[in-house]
């Protein structure tokens, strides 16, 4: 493929503007949630990074938008290079110099989008491995699942479920080989227990635990987690993902404690469920799950919120819920972005044309001269013969000197005659071989 196939550089160029996009609006994000926030308007903040940086390098790409700022263009043609080459003065008439041809670029001009596209494919596909990796660790961890089907923790779950509006099932499991609770599944959400949590937990600390979990499947935090370490994978150059990652993590489990402290109104009983559960934990593996304590998140921080602070209500932040589209819209006007260059109409060389005009009249003239030659060949073997005839006829005859120097006159300008015709004719064998090699190029 060559290298202004639409096929690699199109992919490239949403890559190249995607990377800019969310260099520009993730680092704004890391840049204003360095302040104390409220968890609310921190994770608003980076979902609209995350959702903008996608809408707009996808819709200035697509769209062929002409950025502000700047675009760099991909492919196109590139610079011909000049080369002169003489012709024989006697081959043709006019212009005795073949005008400048386009020399085919170097191996590496030709296939470096070829390569990157492949680079971008191969970092891609090892991501992917690891994320599938993690995915059948948990698979293996989640063998032995049991639902529970009856009980007063279902008729729990099944209370709060309803007090807040969700008309998706949520499915309640056990799990022998899990330490913590965690909440799985966007279309068909599971919320899947350690049997410690049935067991040894007293129903005042597995109200909160159950509404902490219905909370990750209410706000489609698996569905969140899950897009983050997509994005991980298949753009795997930009660091900040794993950083929005982080925060958005962060945020969910704190504002998964404030709803279950409102629905529940009971903040002690959910702070030490929070610290009994975290004790089970140990040394295991993090599991790509939303899970109610991991050894990654603020325990001290989400405990002493929990605690400290009195439920809110969850209002949206109408300030960034308004500023995030002027945002995204001024990253499409203005961001830099990648294009696929158009590809130049080669605009022919007006000595070139008149050379090639040249060697196709020259061509018929070849041909007629040809024939010229072939009859004038035959006439002069019909002279030579003729000659031989009367140098014979003054053999036997008496004839003045003068005649037999006219004989000798007429054989040296045959002689003449034949060498030229010899010269004519590797002449018009050139100018055929130097046509049939214009006309290859």
């Amino acid at each position: 493929m060559m290298p202004s196939d639409p096929n690699i550089l199109a992919p490239l160029a949403w890559l190249g503007t995607y990377l800019v996009h969310s260099t520009i609006l993730l680092g704004l994000a890391a840049l204003l949630t360095r302040r104390e926030l409220r968890a609310r308007t921190v994770e608003w903040i980076w979902k609209s990074a995350l959702v903008g940086s996608l809408a707009t390098a996808t819709l200035q790409t697509s769209l062929g938008l002409d950025p502000l700022g700047a675009q760099i263009a991909l492919g196109g043609a590139a610079e011909p290079v000049t080369v002169t080459t003489s012709l024989p003065v006697h081959a043709l008439p006019g212009p005795t110099t073949i005008a400048p041809t386009q020399v085919v670029p170097t191996v590496v001009a030709q296939a470096w989008p070829a390569f990157a596209l492949w680079a971008w494919v191969v970092g891609g596909a090892l991501g992917a491995v690891l994320l599938l990796v993690a995915t059948r660790r948990l698979q293996i961890r989640l063998r032995g699942i049991e639902d529970i089907e009856s009980g007063p923790m279902l008729a729990t779950l099944e209370h709060l479920r309803r007090r807040a509006g969700m008309r998706r099932r949520v499915r309640l499991a056990v799990c022998p080989r899990l330490d913590s609770p965690i909440a799985l599944g966007v279309w068909r959400p599971t919320i899947v227990l350690p049997p410690r949590a049935v067991r040894d937990l007293p129903p005042r600390m597995q109200a909160p635990m159950l509404a902490h979990e219905l909370a990750h499947v209410a706000r489609f935090d698996p569905f969140w987690l899950d897009v983050c370490r997509l994005l991980e994978c298949v753009v795997f150059l930009q660091p900040l993902h794993r950083v929005a990652r982080r925060h958005l993590a962060r945020c969910a489990e704190f504002r998964c404690d404030d709803w279950a402290v409102r629905e529940t109104g009971d903040r002690i009983a959910l702070a030490r469920c929070l610290t009994e559960v975290a004790g089970w934990l140990g040394r295991s593996t993090p599991l790509p799950a939303c899970g109610m304590a991991d050894l990654r998140s603020p325990l001290a921080e989400r405990v002493r919120r929990i605690l400290d602070a009195s439920p809110t209500p969850d209002r949206r932040p109408v300030g960034v819920a308004a500023i995030a589209p002027a945002l995204i819209a001024a990253t499409v006007l203005w961001a830099p972005g990648f294009a696929v260059a158009e590809s130049a109409p080669v605009v022919p060389n007006l000595e070139r044309l008149r050379l090639l005009e040249a060697t196709e009249q020259a061509r018929t003239d070849v041909d007629a001269i040809t024939e010229l030659l072939v009859l004038t060949r035959h006439e002069v073997r019909s002279f030579e013969g003729r000659i031989a005839d009367l140098r014979a006829e003054t053999e036997r005859r008496q004839v003045p000197a003068a005649t037999l120097a006219q004989l000798e006159r007429l054989q040296q300008r045959i002689a003449n005659l034949e060498t030229r015709h010899e010269q004519i004719t590797r002449l018009l064998a050139q100018l055929t071989e130097l046509r049939a090699e214009l006309r290859t190029r």
